[in-house]
């Protein structure tokens, strides 16, 4: 197993993980961007600019890059009207900085966080994080893994608010009250499990479905 992945599978059991450190170690060994969003469970987009038939996935890729503001090798694409559909050559423009920045070793937090978000098949982070870890069953008023969920709840309640799941406040002043408990974090999970690579608020919630909606996969002896 690549060194990157076993910090993601087993590290984060022992701490939060934060914002760098979810992408920033994909990068340990000197791997080119590419290398590094396959090694961290991506499947890499087609950057074949005389491919035209895959247009209807690329479409709200380009929405997304452009109303984000990110820049890819300060690529500036412009959706006319603003929003429309984008046109083939808006594809183009966005598949050739894609084809770019996965072969550079210029590995930096901010550019390895926009090629994620803008050059790869879109993903949940539910079906991204278990490529790693193990997802809890996060259906409400289900008893399974009570303990997981408890020691979830335990490190939630004491984590500070940017860290949290947004809108998702646990009770500190009934401690009888576990199920609520766990019930309202499985909500919190419920609520971001389908965020996908492109969307806006992708990496925050990956970040908090890897810290409070997963445990790490147990090592078989």
């Amino acid at each position: 197993m690549n060194i990157s992945v076993k910090v993601l599978s087993a590290g984060a059991g022992l701490g939060l993980v934060g914002g760098a450190g979810v992408t920033a170690h994909y990068l340990l060994n000197d791997n080119s961007i590419g290398k590094a969003l396959k090694d961290k469970g991506h499947t890499l987009l087609n950057f074949d600019i005389t491919n035209t038939q895959d247009k209807a996935t690329w479409d709200p890729i380009v929405k997304a890059y452009v109303s984000s503001n990110k820049k890819i090798n300060d690529v500036t694409i412009v959706i006319t009207p603003s929003d429309g559909t984008p046109t083939q050559d808006n594809v183009n423009g966005l598949k050739k900085a894609c084809a770019k920045v996965i072969e550079s070793k210029n590995n930096n937090e901010t550019t390895l966080q926009n090629a994620e978000q803008f050059c790869v098949t879109p993903i949940t982070v539910k079906s991204l994080v278990e490529k790693q870890r193990t997802v809890l069953d996060s259906t409400a008023s289900t008893n399974e893994t009570p303990t997981e969920w408890n020691n979830l709840v335990t490190s939630y309640l004491n984590a500070s608010t940017d860290k949290q799941i947004s809108g998702v406040t646990l009770a500190q002043n009934n401690p009888s009250d576990e199920s609520g408990k766990r019930d309202a974090l499985k909500r919190g999970c419920e609520g971001i499990k389908n965020t996908k690579t492109h969307d806006t608020n992708y990496h925050k919630q990956y970040e908090q479905f890897v810290n409070w909606c997963s445990v790490p996969k147990k090592i078989m002896a």
